[in-house]
């Protein structure tokens, strides 16, 4: 049995984070003067603010340089010294290697990862090739992390066919609470997943994890959606409305504007996907080892 780790006492470990991320979250949405048309899902359901955006149409979006200041939309440093130790497949992320900046381009309004080697066997030590939206600054961090209820529009292409096993292409999402070290148990969506190991398949996925008892279990049955066969640009959406009460939260996916219902989660309150609902959900981009991908825009928007 999966023990149950009340959202009372995670809240109570994740108290003097978020007081300190609130206290140094930016005010103002990061969009660097860009404007899109709010999402059809994304304004159905109340979602009609644009908290970021990025086209990729210049570099300065991303701290290519390392310097770890604020402002920036991308992060290439990925340790994280306050997370908690090593999980079986995840590398340590204490530790993990920033991303090398010469496996970024921009141009064209697309950002393209280049190929990049892993950094040791195994799947967890791939943590050195990640852009994402925050950064480790001593117990605390700089950049941005998104509260639900919130909806992301991505348009991405991938290099379809075969290759490397472990290779693959994503954008998930894992909570800065739980990279400052103060909430060991949390929920991850992973918005997409191309593996070369599995050609065409997407996936979109739900997560469970349990880093003080090392647990994870995927909480969506059905995470295999619509296959893409092809190195196109396509359009991926992922809303996440948290629980409230009697009512159930919501995690659904879309591609191409087709909501993929056999990847849908559904959770009460206090159950094992609540547990992220108040935390800062950080999106990170997983390039790809030893493939390439190309990244159009990346959108939030919440309420």
């Amino acid at each position: 049995m999966i023990p149950r780790v009340t959202r009372r006492k995670l809240l109570k470990l994740a108290t003097p984070a978020l007081l300190l991320l609130k206290i140094i979250r930016p005010a103002k949405a990061w969009t660097h003067g860009t404007t899109f048309p709010v999402p059809t899902v994304a304004a159905a359901n109340g979602l009609n603010r644009q908290a970021f955006f990025d086209h990729f149409n210049s570099s300065a979006t991303i701290d290519l340089s390392g310097t770890g200041n604020p402002g920036y939309n991308w992060y290439l440093n990925n340790a994280w010294p306050n997370a908690p130790g090593p999980f079986d497949g995840w590398g340590d992320v204490r530790s993990a290697p920033a991303t090398p900046a010469s496996n970024i381009t921009v141009a064209n309004s697309i950002i393209t990862t280049k190929n990049a080697g892993r950094n040791g066997p195994g799947s967890g030590s791939t943590a050195g090739h990640f852009l994402q939206t925050a950064q480790a600054a001593g117990a605390s961090y700089v950049g941005r992390g998104f509260v639900p209820p919130m909806f992301i529009q991505y348009s991405m292409a991938v290099v379809a066919g075969s290759g490397d096993s472990l290779a693959w292409t994503a954008l998930w999402l894992q909570p800065l609470e739980f990279l400052t070290g103060s909430a060991p148990v949390w929920t991850e969506v992973d918005c997409m997943e191309y593996y070369l190991g599995n050609p065409g398949q997407v996936l979109m996925s739900v997560h469970y994890n349990d880093f003080s008892n090392q647990i994870t279990v995927t909480l969506n049955n059905n995470n295999a959606v619509t296959n893409v066969v092809d190195s196109n640009f396509h359009t991926y959406g992922m809303l996440w409305l948290p629980a409230a009460g009697a009512i159930n939260g919501i995690v659904q996916f879309y591609l191409d504007g087709v909501h993929q219902t056999g990847a849908d989660y559904s959770y009460a309150s206090g159950s094992q996907g609540s547990f992220s609902d108040m935390l800062h959900m950080m999106m990170t981009i997983t390039p790809g080892d030893i493939q390439n991908a190309s990244w159009d825009y990346i959108g939030v928007w919440q309420q």
